[in-house]
């Protein structure tokens, strides 16, 4: 930023606040996500760059509908949509985007109006997954995850993963279940890793194209529930919570979802999470961490 700055390129300086800001939204830090896509919206605005505001209206858009504000969101949006109209760019993701907000809001048959034209499978999926119509659920999410197995979008597999998991926990096929949960939650712990403590904690809180990356967690809960898992399940169900303020060191045991058995977390307190005991424990299992062993899978 600070050779921008010297040049006075102010377009430069906006792409580089709202990529910042879209750092801080996969990171689940959506007010401070929101604090730079508005210094970039400002100098958008300032230097007459149209398709740049209406990205970042989009932008502002996302973290406004992953907070919930649903009316909000759908007017960034609109405003969005018009800008780019208005000068001639695609706007499928502003539609998409705007379709994602009425299925919250439960609008269904609006939003598959939209969806449809979009052709987005990862979003259809989830269509069909509010429709409770599983195996086209799974038709789609499957037809993604070829395409982005080749490309390796992080996002976008776990996304995968996690509707596939979804699309046979609806089926009631809690084999299948739990080998995709399992790969969507490898997915958000080789991301996790290289944060710090706070951080691994809010990323739980992000969204990824409409679901939560602590989803896997509780689902895998529930299959483990319906496979009569109970002690797999007791610690799926005590991992689930990594956002925990009186136990912010749970943020860390999804890194040993099997490296411990459920025994261990009701000794926490005097065993601490990653203890030598806990590492030997898992050493003599696989010799690998969990989630690589799970990736390994594919």
């Amino acid at each position: 930023m600070a050779i921008d700055r010297e040049s006075d390129y102010k377009k430069g300086i906006g792409n580089n606040l709202s990529n910042i800001g879209i750092v801080y939204k996969n990171l689940g830090d959506y007010q401070k996500a929101l604090s730079y896509y508005e210094r970039a919206l400002a100098i958008r605005r300032e230097i007459g760059d149209k398709k740049g505001e209406g990205a970042d209206l989009g932008n502002i858009g996302v973290v406004y509908a992953n907070l919930g504000d649903y009316q909000k969101a759908l007017s960034y949006y609109e405003r969005s949509l018009a800008i780019g109209q208005g000068i001639g760019v695609p706007t499928g993701r502003q539609r998409a985007n705007m379709a994602d907000v009425w299925l919250k809001m439960g609008k269904i048959e609006k939003a598959e109006a939209t969806l449809v034209k979009v052709n987005d499978p990862i979003r259809l999926g989830t269509l069909n997954l509010i429709k409770k119509n599983y195996p086209k659920a799974i038709e789609y999410f499957k037809k993604s995850l070829q395409r982005n197995l080749q490309s390796r979008n992080a996002d976008f597999l776990f996304a995968d993963y996690a509707g596939l998991g979804q699309g046979y926990e609806g089926q009631r096929d809690y084999s299948r279940a739990i080998e995709n949960y399992e790969k969507a939650m490898a997915m958000v712990e080789q991301q996790r890793e290289t944060l710090g403590q706070q951080e691994k904690s809010r990323f739980f809180v992000a969204e990824v194209m409409n679901f939560k990356r602590i989803g896997p967690y509780e689902g895998l809960v529930r299959a483990f529930q319906h496979k009569q898992n109970l002690p797999q399940a007791f610690f799926m169900r005590k991992i689930s919570r990594p956002v925990c303020s009186q136990k912010p060191w749970l943020a860390d045991t999804a890194l040993w979802s099997r490296s411990c058995p459920p025994i261990w977390l009701s000794r926490s307190k005097a065993i601490p999470p990653k203890s030598e005991a806990c590492a030997n424990r898992w050493r003599r299992f696989s010799g690998t961490k969990p989630w690589t062993a799970i990736m390994k899978r594919n």
